[in-house]
């Protein structure tokens, strides 16, 4: 059958519906931010300060390249080793992460010193505190990448549910507050301010309730080892290049949108990828994420026929969701857009909706391919090649927008960028099948 699941045994079949649950919430949550945060800010603070808001919290993640890298590839260690390990992976990722953060820093100071105020999107408007705004943020997105490691990690016993909903909880909280905080002040200021204080808060709080699940982690620095360091430090490479291909295609974009374009665009653009992008990887998330367990415990209990089905299912609801979604986007997408936005938006071409949903399916198709070896620790080279071909189509983007590019090309642009990966991601998945299963395939 298209959708059978007889082959799972009860006991993961539990344990898939509390994190599909778990997933699920997720999901349900980014709806919610969705539609509430971009009306809201609309509204609240208007669109010039809604693209500014867009473009100076898109930064840090544009210039550091490293968030959840570590966290990823550590907690498929823990899975595939054992548990007894997982003090001394821990150790060696917070080692990593303080690194990145020390080296992000000194790129984010030196970008903001010397070049951030020459760009276009702070000609149209005027911005009391600028630097201290930008401080603010950097240092509420280092405790996000501490606090996601912690949560990332901890799911190494299959629990992936626990994390969303600490996530979610406070996702909810942090984002509806910035436009809420609109409503009484015009000061940006005091919104990033706002999201520090619940970002402090989150950090007790994780440890917390990890800590009743009997998931907390303690630093052990006699448990570093130069060679342990080196070893995770390889594995996290090829997560590192798919999240740099990632930060590029979200936080990157805007930033670049925001070089070449006012704010009322970077708020256009960042309003459409809300809803055609990021809403459906959002939903279809919920399907790959939790198998972050499920194909390494298959695996590693030598269980590859199940794993071979488990793989085949996740394949063919994700088919089914791009077939429901396609037809929802098509006949009612532009009409849920201008309600959702107000109208806010309808001098623009609506077209742009059309190909941004349009690159958003690609790039779905593409991770498809790419997260059995992802789950196993088994990258190659692939994500590299993804990441070698997302950096020039964006330097040669750059290089047209200096010259002469409209909005329309931009994306045409990364719809060729995503097929080009497609290519490369569909060659690697059916390598590590042939290698992994060719007794059972």
């Amino acid at each position: 059958m298209f959708l059978n699941i007889s082959f799972i045994n009860s006991i993961d079949l539990k344990r898939i519906i509390k994190n599909i649950f778990g997933e699920t919430s997720s999901f349900i949550s980014s709806i919610i931010i969705q539609l509430l945060f971009f009306p809201f800010m609309l509204i609240a603070w208007g669109p010039k300060n809604t693209g500014l808001w867009l473009f100076i919290t898109s930064i840090p993640s544009a210039i550091t390249f490293w968030k959840l890298s570590f966290s990823e590839a550590c907690r498929q260690e823990i899975i595939l080793k054992g548990k007894k390990f997982k003090n001394k992976i821990y150790s060696v990722s917070l080692i990593l992460i303080f690194g990145v953060i020390i080296l992000s820093g000194l790129i984010f100071f030196v970008l903001n010193i010397l070049y951030l105020k020459n760009f276009i999107i702070f000609n149209d408007i005027k911005i009391d505190n600028l630097n201290y705004i930008l401080v603010i943020i950097f240092i509420t997105f280092c405790l996000e990448i501490i606090i996601n490691n912690i949560l990332i990690i901890s799911q190494y016993k299959g629990k992936i549910y626990l994390s969303n909903y600490v996530q979610n909880s406070f996702l909810l909280v942090e984002k509806l507050s910035v436009p809420l905080c609109g409503f009484f002040t015009d000061k940006i200021i005091l919104a990033a301010a706002l999201v520090l204080i619940f970002k402090i808060i989150k950090y007790p709080f994780t440890r917390y309730i990890l800590s009743k699940h009997n998931l907390i982690f303690v630093f052990k620095k006699k448990l570093l080892k130069i060679n342990s360091i080196k070893k995770i430090f390889n594995k996290s490479l090829k997560f590192y290049y798919n999240d740099v291909s990632s930060i590029l295609n979200t936080s990157g974009l805007i930033f670049i949108v925001g070089i070449f374009f006012n704010s009322e665009t970077v708020a256009f653009v960042g309003a459409a990828n809300i809803m055609f992008r990021f809403s459906i990887i959002r939903l279809l998330s919920i399907i790959t994420n939790f198998m972050s367990f499920e194909i390494p415990i298959l695996f590693k209990r030598k269980n590859l026929n199940e794993l071979v089905n488990i793989l085949n299912l996740q394949q063919n609801i994700i088919y089914l969701c791009i077939l429901l979604s396609s037809i929802v986007v098509f006949f009612s997408g532009e009409f849920i857009f201008d309600v959702w936005t107000s109208g806010t938006f309808t001098h623009y071409e609506k077209e742009f909706l059309f190909l941004i949903w349009l690159e958003a399916i690609i790039l779905i198709l593409s991770y498809n391919k790419l997260i059995l070896g992802m789950y196993l620790n088994k990258l190659d080279n692939a994500t590299l090649q993804s990441l070698i071909v997302t950096v020039m189509i964006y330097i040669l983007l750059i290089i047209l927008l200096n010259i002469s590019l409209d909005l329309k090309n931009l994306f045409i642009f990364l719809i060729i960028k995503n097929i080009i990966i497609y290519t490369i991601y569909f060659q690697f998945n059916r390598k590590i099948k042939k290698n992994l299963f060719i007794k059972v395939i």
